[in-house]
């Protein structure tokens, strides 16, 4: 029980079992709990909050050990705790070095602990590895960041491993929207294809958006959500002259929003044909833009033939004859 295992303290041992646990008191350490060999769940994790502002997970020098430590990360990231890692020597674990060494070699393993991204990444070459090696370890720490609901955190979390692994930050965003598709965020299928690709291209190519805006305003969307990042991006426009899709998830903590820009952003166009086809969307749009002005005249048209409204009827004959 976390509560009754830990005082009010800046830190608490994370450690895999109870032996581990009974070891490390016995020489002194009494902010100890044992993960049984599996995640915390956001409740533990909110517990231990309360008691700690950091969290030292202190596993065996084994792959179980670090598969341990990863299954902890996001839970205790997301509850507001700074995560590092103890690194114990080769073919030992917290009991052993507990038992021979004593607190003061605990102690040395404690002021030597590192962060995760750094413990994570730390024995990877990054100069030899190749795309897929990168690409796992991208997925993964786009995984463990994406659950952490606190976007400010996220997006710190975010940039250490971005400033670790040498790439954009944004790539994180982009691998973390394709990883965790949620029910709030429809798919393609559900968006009129239309819609969708003219927002794409806008990103593609921001040189057109004089053109578009002159022609197409946020009302002649039929999704809310296609509509909202179109609104977005004309804001942006106005008070920035450019269209930066980094800087709308920037000033945007809505989850919804940012997967869905960054689905928008990252889709990728033929360079060849974008020109053709922004032609086809902003044709078709408008044109379905006209047929639904034409549909509500020709309602007010009929009310206004039952009012025997003569003036009326003439005003909207008028205007009608503009959208033939």
């Amino acid at each position: 029980n976390a509560k009754d295992a830990i005082r009010k303290s800046e830190s608490v041992f994370v450690v895999e079992g109870y032996f581990d646990v009974i070891s490390l008191w016995q020489v002194g350490l009494k902010n100890v709990v044992a993960s049984s060999g599996t995640a915390f769940t956001s409740q533990q994790a909110r517990l231990l909050a309360r008691f700690a502002s950091e969290v030292y997970l202190f596993f065996d020098a084994d792959s179980a050990g670090r598969n341990a430590a990863i299954k902890s990360v996001d839970a205790l990231y997301d509850a507001g705790l700074e995560v590092k890692v103890i690194e114990p020597p080769s073919g030992e674990d917290p009991d052993s070095i507990a038992k021979k060494f004593g607190r003061d070699k605990i102690d040395e393993l404690k002021d030597n602990a590192i962060g995760f991204i750094p413990f994570r990444i730390k024995d990877i070459d990054l100069k030899s590895t190749g795309i897929i090696g990168k690409e796992k370890i991208i997925k993964e720490i786009s995984t463990i960041g994406n659950k952490i609901s606190d976007q400010t955190r996220k997006s710190l979390f975010f940039n250490e491993a971005a400033e670790k692994l040498n790439v954009d930050q944004s790539i994180f965003r982009i691998s973390a929207t394709k990883l965790n598709k949620t029910e709030e965020i429809a798919p393609l299928s559900k968006f009129d294809p239309i819609e969708y690709n003219l927002i794409s291209l806008l990103f593609e190519l921001p040189g057109l958006i004089d053109k578009t805006f002159e022609s197409i305003s946020p009302d002649d969307f039929d999704s809310k959500k296609l509509s909202r990042v179109y609104s977005a991006i004309a804001t942006q426009y106005q008070s920035t002259g450019d269209i930066n899709a980094q800087h709308l998830l920037d000033n945007n903590s809505d989850t919804a929003f940012i997967s869905l820009v960054t689905e928008l952003a990252s889709k990728e166009w033929e360079k060849e044909s974008v020109d053709f086809e922004m032609g086809n969307y902003l044709k078709e749009i408008s044109e379905k833009k006209r047929k639904k002005i034409r549909e509500k005249l020709l309602v007010e048209l009929e009310q206004a033939e039952n009012n025997n409204d003569e003036s009326e009827i003439k005003r909207i004959l008028d205007e009608l004859k503009l959208f033939r």
